[in-house]
């Protein structure tokens, strides 16, 4: 890895060999040897800019290089990616922007999302699934690899974990990714897990037990996405990166690349199903409802306790403050019947709580209170912004215009806010 400005000022020998990395971006954060950017996922931005407010990536390098490489505050995964794009296209490498939607965060590597939560719903933790995640492909040959794995190769500038005692992840071949291959340098088994982790969810019990509540296999993810060549319309990708959902190579593929703690594949359905509904209106700004459908699949009666809560969550899967709570001490079940819980999401109580990203994550935990069984359902929520619409421009001149004549103008604006 290599700070070209850097290099000339301070000079090659400042540099140890293990620090040369293929792909110059892995300078973009500043994590490592006064990088470009600094993160920030704090909310906080009071002494640097917004990382929604960048407009361009040359506004940010320009800055970084007459600051005498001191890291510009602040970035989040698109900026450091937008960046890295610019300084590659710069100097001649195909490179783009991508999008993971449902993006996984795995900690251990073992290509699974694990979630604990323990009896009131807390979650326990280190994995998480971000909202989505971007990244960057470069084009480029693979000499070091074998013939099949040229082409476009996946990095990511944003500091998330150490590859080699350094923030930085890839290239990885994308074709490896989606056969499984995870052997191919560089941190194939990360960004595998970004696209295609399975998802496992325990309760920890007062007693240190672990019992399985739910999964899934197909959460992490979806719509992977780049902008088409030529127009500002989405590409979806998502084909490069894995077999479809579900499909018997898609499975084939996570088998070959997992050999330990898997997802247990056809399993029986839980008797009992809980679901999470919303209500048409989830506007930023309104009060609106949530609700937690409950089904008995059994021929037996169901004696349960519901806890259904919500809390604000940013978009990289981080839980805020909790913003509605519902909890029935009972709801008895008859075989075959349904049930619903009702939780008011209130702009009084979430407004308090969301971050810029105006996100809510709903969550509906059920307990078979005779065999300690639990079923759990999540939702994440991202609420929506007023429109505003122009009705209608008038303009006030202040005498009869004419060519060349200087006067004042008024202007009044008619909108409508929905």
């Amino acid at each position: 890895k290599i700070n070209c400005k850097l290099l000339i000022h301070e000079g090659a020998n400042t540099f140890s060999h293990h620090c040369i990395c293929l792909l110059f971006f892995y300078q973009i954060n500043s994590q490592d040897d006064k990088g470009v950017l600094v993160g920030n996922w704090s909310g906080d931005y009071t002494d640097g800019v917004r990382p929604t407010a960048w407009k361009d990536s040359c506004s940010i390098l320009r800055q970084w290089y007459k600051q005498n490489c001191t890291a510009v505050e602040y970035g989040q995964c698109w900026v450091f990616a937008a960046v890295a794009c610019t300084v590659s296209r710069a100097l001649g490498i195909p490179c783009r922007v991508v999008t993971n939607y449902g993006s996984a965060h795995d900690t251990n590597s073992n290509l699974l999302i694990e979630r604990y939560y323990d009896e009131f719903a807390e979650d326990l933790g280190d994995d998480s699934i971000w909202n989505f995640h971007v990244w960057v492909e470069s084009w480029m040959t693979r000499p070091d690899l074998k013939l099949g794995y040229e082409g476009w190769q996946a990095s990511d500038p944003t500091p998330q974990e150490k590859s080699e005692d350094v923030y930085c992840c890839g290239p990885v071949p994308v074709r490896a990714i989606k056969e499984g291959d995870l052997s191919v340098k560089f941190d194939a088994p990360f960004v595998f897990a970004e696209v295609n982790a399975d998802v496992v969810e325990y309760i920890t019990l007062r007693d240190g037990r672990h019992v399985k509540i739910g999964g899934s296999t197909t959460e992490v993810g979806q719509c992977i996405s780049t902008k088409a060549v030529g127009s500002d319309e989405r590409e979806d990708i998502t084909h490069l990166y894995k077999y479809p959902e579900g499909s018997e190579e898609e499975r084939q593929v996570f088998e070959k690349a997992s050999h330990q703690n898997r997802l247990i594949q056809n399993e029986e359905e839980p008797g009992v199903h809980v679901k999470i509904k919303l209500s048409s209106n989830t506007m930023v700004g309104s009060d609106f409802e949530a609700y937690a459908q409950v089904k008995n699949n059994t021929d037996a009666k169901k004696n349960c306790r519901l806890m259904f809560y919500a809390q604000a969550v940013t978009y990289n899967g981080k839980l805020g403050e909790t913003c509605g709570l519902t909890e029935l001490a009972e709801i008895n079940l008859a075989p075959t019947e349904g049930g619903k819980a009702t939780l008011q999401l209130l702009y009084s109580e979430y407004g308090k709580a969301i971050t810029q990203d105006r996100m809510i994550k709903l969550a509906a935990l059920l307990v078979d209170v005779e065999t300690k069984e639990f079923y759990r359902a999540t939702k994440t929520l991202m609420l929506d912004s007023p429109s505003i619409t122009i009705l209608q421009i008038i303009f006030f001149f202040s005498d009869f215009p004419k060519w060349s004549m200087q006067m004042t103008v008024s202007i009044i604006l008619l909108i409508s806010k929905s």
